[in-house]
């Protein structure tokens, strides 16, 4: 239980890291894509965020709350992502 509240926390602090990472390259080079990806960062740290706070108190985030939620940020993460392969 503690190794998956540290990977999981890890995974958001990464996310995170990358989001960061893409909003500087974008800065460099500005390109739409690079916004994109960084919205979908973004979005898999809220997503590990709200693992890590469901393991820590699951009472504040139930599993029948989280599911829906895990479900819903996917198909955002995929759909950004999705969309920023299509940006020319």
């Amino acid at each position: 239980m503690l190794l998956e509240n540290i990977l999981y926390a890890w995974v958001a602090v990464f996310a995170v890291a990358l989001a960061l990472l893409a909003v500087l390259a974008y800065r460099g080079a500005p390109n739409r894509r690079l916004l994109i990806v960084a919205a979908a960062f973004v979005a898999f740290a809220a997503k590990g965020a709200a693992l890590s706070l469901s393991l820590l108190a699951p009472d504040l985030l139930p599993t029948g709350t989280l599911l829906p939620l895990l479900a819903a940020l996917d198909l955002g993460i995929l759909s950004l992502l999705f969309f920023a392969t299509l940006q020319r």
